[in-house]
Formats: C-alpha cells, sequence, structure tokens
C-alpha cells in the first residue's frame, strides 16, 4: 500500500519539476545569467547548499522506503536533494566553478529543462493518478 504521504510528494515535486523544466528551456537566458550571479557569490552558494541539506535530511526522515515500485523515486530525490546540500556545503569553490562553466552553456538549460519536464510528468501522474497510466 502506498501512503498518502508518497502521493502528496509526487504532487509536489511532479509540479514543481514540471514548471521549472519548463522555465528552463522556454527562457533559459534567464537561468543562465541567474547561475552567473550566483557562481559570483559565496555567501548566496552558502544559502543554497543549507536550504537542500534542510529538505533532504527531512524527507530521508520522513520518505525512506527501499522498494521495487515507484515510490522508490521520492527516497532517491530525498538522497539526491541531500548530497547536493552536501557538496554545495563543503565543495562549494568548485560547485561555483562548475557553475560559471555552464553559465554559458545554453543547451545545458534546455537540456536540463527537458528531462525534468519529462520527469515531473511522470511523477506529477503518479501523484494524482496513481497507477492508471504508468
Amino acid at each position: 500500500m502506498i501512503s498518502p504521504l508518497t502521493y502528496f510528494l509526487a504532487k509536489l515535486f511532479g509540479l514543481v519539476f514540471l514548471f521549472l523544466g519548463i522555465a528552463l528551456f522556454s527562457k533559459p537566458q534567464d537561468y543562465q545569467s541567474t547561475a552567473k550571479e550566483i557562481a559570483k557569490s559565496n555567501a548566496f552558494m552558502t544559502l543554497i547548499s543549507l536550504i537542500p541539506l534542510v529538505i533532504g535530511v527531512s524527507l530521508i526522515i520522513s520518505h525512506n522506503l527501499w522498494i521495487k515500485n515507484w515510490p522508490v523515486i521520492i527516497t532517491v530525490i530525498g538522497w539526491f536533494i541531500f548530497l547536493c546540500g552536501i557538496i554545495r556545503l563543503f565543495f562549494h569553490r568548485h560547485v561555483m566553478k562548475y557553475m560559471g562553466k555552464q553559465a554559458n552553456n545554453k543547451s545545458f538549460f534546455v537540456s536540463v529543462g527537458i528531462l525534468l519536464f519529462i520527469f515531473g510528468a511522470y511523477l506529477a501522474s503518479k501523484g494524482f493518478f496513481g497507477n492508471k497510466f504508468f
């Protein structure tokens, strides 16, 4: 049995990824300039390391389900977000350097946007409709 929390998180991440994906592939230049600004700021990099750290730990504590079914995706997302926070916290100079390089790569933002859109559509469909379609 899949818990209500799993459906809620699938809806939440599904819609966030869906809309973020649309934004990234429709307006990559906006996110390129954002990435350039972030890559220049140690203070902002510290802030954007703490947010995923808190979200990741919250997800790990509340939804750490390693099962052979689609809800494991929510667990993997939690661990991925947590690891992103850890990497940004301890290796922020390397992350800033990488962000600075990717900020000039429009196709990176378009590609990530398309992937997020597809992934978000899948999660949202699971969250709203369960196993009716996939």
